[in-house]
């Protein structure tokens, strides 16, 4: 029996790895929801930003961009960090001894998500995309474990803001979401042959979240 979300990854139950199976199935479900979250998120700060540039008052829409934009880059790494634990779990990409060595070196999200990368798409790509993602992981947890350093403001949009507040604008958010999509893109079309048997998964992902973003909303298609 094969369970999963539409266009999303198959699940084979197997009572020898059911565990491993609910695992890989939960952490499908995640990325799925948080990737919602971020493009939804994005679309909001998006709107804020435009109606403060059309002329409107800068308070709340300011307020309004940074905590949609916040949720936008979070959500997307939250999303990348689940897709990372999902493809950590495929023998065939990280073999159980190499699961194994990086829980007992405690190797870090930003480690994890690189490395997989590297194993999953073709050329230098992986590497690269990896690296992109490393300061959006430190971001993160910067938000999570805030400590408060004195640092110069820098301009946007005609004003001044602090440092923080620069790192979740309309215009970060959608770097952040893009570089999921492009992520997305890499494992559906460009991964090695151990990721081919889910790429479908990804591309079908993908095309349902270009929509969201363009339309809002679930998409119908």
């Amino acid at each position: 029996m094969v369970d999963g979300p539409p266009g999303g990854f198959g699940v084979q139950r197997n009572p020898s790895t059911t565990g491993l199976s609910m695992v890989i199935a939960r952490s499908t479900t995640w990325w799925i929801v948080w990737a919602g979250v971020a493009v939804e998120a994005l679309r909001r700060s998006e709107a804020a930003r435009q109606v403060r540039l059309a002329g409107g008052s800068w308070y709340p829409h300011w307020r309004y961009e940074m905590e949609d934009g916040l949720v936008a880059v979070t959500g997307s790494v939250f999303a990348m960090e689940a897709i990372t634990r999902q493809l950590t779990q495929v023998d065939k990409i990280v073999d159980p001894q190499a699961r194994a060595r990086w829980a007992k070196q405690k190797k870090d999200a930003a480690w994890r998500t690189r490395e997989v990368l590297k194993r999953c798409i073709r050329g230098g790509e992986g590497q690269q995309l990896g690296d992109q993602w490393k300061p959006l992981i430190n971001r993160r947890n910067g938000v999570v474990h805030f400590v408060a350093e004195q640092r110069p403001s820098v301009p946007y949009d005609g004003m001044n803001i602090a440092v923080e507040d620069a790192e979740f604008t309309a215009v970060e958010a959608a770097r952040a979401v893009d570089l999921l999509f492009t992520t997305l893109e890499g494992l559906g079309t460009r991964s090695k042959p151990a990721v081919q048997g889910h790429a479908a998964g990804f591309s079908g992902q993908l095309e349902e979240l270009r929509e969201r973003r363009r339309v809002g909303g679930v998409p119908t298609m």
